[in-house]
């Protein structure tokens, strides 16, 4: 991974860089080489995770239910996680309350929405709430804000 990034490059980026790069900060982990399409799946890695992130400048998002079947079937290895999959959808201007992080979930907590019949579905920018259950056809996934899911990862740090 190279060095800091420089103002003038931070401009000309693109949006999905420029939120590549803010989940890449906000979660300490490090952007994949080739954005995903090598070896190391998913955008950005950390130490117990591994991020498909999407983002849009619009007030909506087209969310395709594949990015949460891809994601989770790269942290599988016979059965078992060697990372947390998750998926990152930002709204422009990208900080945390316009973020949420989608991980599977397996307690019996039912769902709130269950969209597991369909290919995708839209989502807006005011319909991002961290505790909300969707279930896909991937199975069942939960929204987490940014910090939540730091907490998340702190509390798996503290349990080892």
């Amino acid at each position: 991974m190279r060095g800091k990034i420089s103002k003038k490059e931070v401009e000309m980026q693109k949006p999905w860089q420029e939120f590549e790069d803010f989940i890449a900060k906000a979660l300490s982990g490090k952007k994949t080489p080739g954005s995903g399409n090598r070896r190391i799946k998913g955008d950005i890695a950390g130490n117990r995770f591994l991020v498909e992130c999407k983002s849009t400048e619009s007030e909506f998002m087209d969310v395709n239910t594949e990015w949460f079947s891809k994601i989770k079937e790269a942290c599988l290895e016979n059965g078992t996680y060697t990372a947390i999959p998750v998926v990152a959808l930002g709204f422009a201007p990208f900080e945390e309350r316009s973020t949420v992080l989608f991980i599977p979930y397996t307690g019996g907590l039912g769902t709130d929405k269950d969209l597991s019949s369909f290919g995708s579905f839209r989502i807006s920018k005011r319909a991002l709430i961290p505790g909300v259950k969707y279930l896909l056809s991937s199975g069942p996934w939960v929204a987490f804000s940014i910090r939540e899911f730091k907490d998340l990862l702190e509390r798996l740090q503290d349990a080892q």
